[in-house]
Order: C-alpha cells, then structure tokens, then sequence
C-alpha cells in the first residue's frame, strides 16, 4: 500500500527514473558500485514514485557537473555535419547533370518541361547549399 505524499514531495517520471538507472548504471561502470548494490539501487530507482526517492538511490555517489558546452558535439553530429557537407551540393550537382543528359534526349514535349524544372530545382538546391556554405564559413 503506497503513502500518501507530503506537500513537499514531487512526483517521479519516468524520465526521471530513467536518468537515475543511468547514473547508477555508469557509477557500477567507474567502479563505485558493485553489481549487487547496483540490482538494489535499480530496484529502488525504478520503485520510486518521488524524487525524494529517487535521491536516496543515488546517495553517496558523486553528482555529474552541468553541462558546459565544453564537451564538444557528439559524433554522430560531426560525422552527419560532414556527411551533409560533401553529399548535399554534390548531389544537386549530381541531380542537374543527370537532368541535362536526360533533357538532351527526350523528344515528349510534357517530360522536357518536367526535366527543364527538375534541372531548375537543381540549380536552385545549389545555389541555396552554396549560399549555406558561405554563411557558415565567414
């Protein structure tokens, strides 16, 4: 049977309960927990229905600084940033050469106009990748 809360106690989500699982899971990682403590400490983390709660399961264990900004951007990030980098103006590239040939051959008056614009957005999705590229490089 649960107790009723206090005025001052602040109902737990599951977020909540989530960060703490997280750091206690990390704390066993840096050795400061052993693997029992840290199946009793899961077992009153993910039990907790107030932050209170969820406070004494992470008692004693060192509490993680707030982010800076210092830490830099994850890789995943980079790697995407990079990635976008080379393979969106080269893919517009890619898309205008390809409409041109395409444009060169086809006789139907309909698909010449629908080449003519993809062509068009090609340019345009270059110009906008370029104009991109210049903001950020200033």
């Amino acid at each position: 049977m649960r107790t009723s809360l206090t005025e001052g106690d602040v109902l737990a989500s599951d977020r909540d309960r989530e960060q703490v699982a997280s750091a206690l899971k990390d704390a066993t990682a840096e050795g400061r927990l052993s693997v029992d403590e840290l199946s009793d400490r899961l077992d009153q983390a993910y039990g907790a229905r107030t932050r209170a709660e969820l406070d004494r399961a992470v008692a004693g264990l060192p509490t993680r600084a707030p982010a800076t900004g210092d830490e830099g951007y994850p890789v995943w990030a980079v790697v995407g940033a990079a990635a976008g980098t080379v393979l969106l103006p080269f893919g517009s590239l890619v898309a205008f050469v390809s409409g041109l040939v395409l444009l060169r051959s086809e006789q139907v008056p309909m698909r010449r106009f629908q080449l003519k614009l993809w062509v068009a957005g090609a340019v345009g999705w270059q110009a906008i990748s370029l104009a991109i590229a210049l903001i950020f490089l200033r």
